[in-house]
């Protein structure tokens, strides 16, 4: 896979944890307590 192609995907994947932290669809797969540090991953992944 190309270096930007990976960037890429590391922005969409992050930008979808950050979607999925800000609804409450994150509370299907981890506890309540979770939603800080999914930001945070979401964000790193974003930047």
């Amino acid at each position: 896979m190309r270096r930007n192609v990976a960037g890429l995907v590391m922005v969409f994947v992050g930008a979808a944890v950050v979607q999925l932290a800000t609804s409450n669809t994150y509370l299907r797969y981890v506890k309540p307590g979770m939603r800080w540090m999914l930001l945070a991953a979401g964000l790193i992944l974003i930047a």
